[in-house]
């Protein structure tokens, strides 16, 4: 039987939080951006309270701690300030950004070993609206070191360092058409804090194929340097190491595809799993839902 994605969470011991806000909460939130602030950083204590207790009781593995589970980065940016919005981690003009070597004008390419990998497991809620409209998406890899600092942090590596097996960090070339480029460029530079948390820096990646392609990466030269991640592959150390996230995965392959929808006469889910076009017409729902009756809760 079919039930809430709070619910099913619950069965398989992930901590988790179900709101439900009136209509006219919704209207101030959109409206007041100190109270957007305000309510998403009581929403992260709130979540880290829940693991907190779920830990107490066993549900969550004690390595398993409250920081390195919520990871949400855009609550420490908008209790500062600068934040400008609940979507961006700090508000940055374009020429403010600082890189190494100069923008070519065909370089429109990226290469992402972190959250914003196409495989990635961590969820972070703005991979899917960065991805969309690129051209392509290739494995790669370039030649640095990877380094767990709470975030994946990459330092480059000159071309004649030794031991390649621990100077290889894997991820994907992601490329964009001239038009979108320059706006997912910007994107790309809040998302990852640029220039005050990681540098954007230009490199070479080696596809499969074994061609060369140049493009941007973002590193972090000042993160610590106490464990480093050897195979270079940000995802598979997540699933390897972190508890939480084999729970989520196993959640997934256990009854996630339940949420893709109704099936229509050919046995094909409306969604196909796209989460986005899910929430969207569930948001679209309640909207409608909401007119009649103002403080509903839906």
């Amino acid at each position: 039987e079919e039930t809430t994605l709070t619910h099913q969470a619950v069965l398989k011991g992930i901590p988790s939080l179900q709101l439900e806000n009136p209509r006219s909460f919704r209207k101030m939130l959109n409206e007041n951006d100190d109270v957007l602030e305000k309510y998403v950083a009581a929403l992260a204590e709130g979540y880290k309270k829940a693991i907190s207790i779920e830990t107490s009781h066993g549900v969550v593995p004690k390595q398993t701690s409250a920081d390195s589970s919520v990871r949400l980065e855009a609550k420490e940016e908008m209790t500062k300030p600068e934040a400008k919005s609940a979507g961006s981690l700090k508000a940055i003009t374009p020429s403010s950004v600082p890189s190494r070597g100069s923008e070519s004008s065909n370089q429109r390419a990226f290469f992402v070993y972190g959250s914003l990998r196409p495989d990635d497991v961590s969820g972070m809620p703005w991979r899917e609206d960065w991805l969309e409209g690129s051209i392509s998406q290739q494995k790669a890899t370039i030649r640095g070191r990877m380094y767990d600092d709470e975030y994946a942090c990459v330092v480059l590596s000159a071309a004649s360092s030794v031991v390649p097996s621990k100077n290889t960090v894997r991820g994907y070339i992601v490329t964009y058409p001239s038009d979108i480029y320059r706006m997912k460029l910007k994107d790309a530079d809040e998302i990852e804090g640029c220039p005050d948390l990681y540098e954007r820096e230009k490199t070479t990646a080696t596809l499969e194929s074994g061609d060369k392609l140049e493009c941007w990466v973002y590193t972090r030269s000042t993160c610590s340097k106490r464990k480093q991640v050897a195979s270079g592959d940000w995802v598979a150390y997540q699933i390897a190491t972190d508890k939480a996230v084999a729970k989520v995965n196993e959640f997934k392959e256990d009854g996630f595809q339940v949420y893709e929808g109704q099936k229509n006469s050919k046995g094909i889910p409306a969604f196909k799993g796209r989460l986005s076009a899910m929430i969207d017409e569930m948001v679209l729902d309640a909207t409608l839902l909401d007119r009649f009756e103002v403080d509903r809760q839906v």
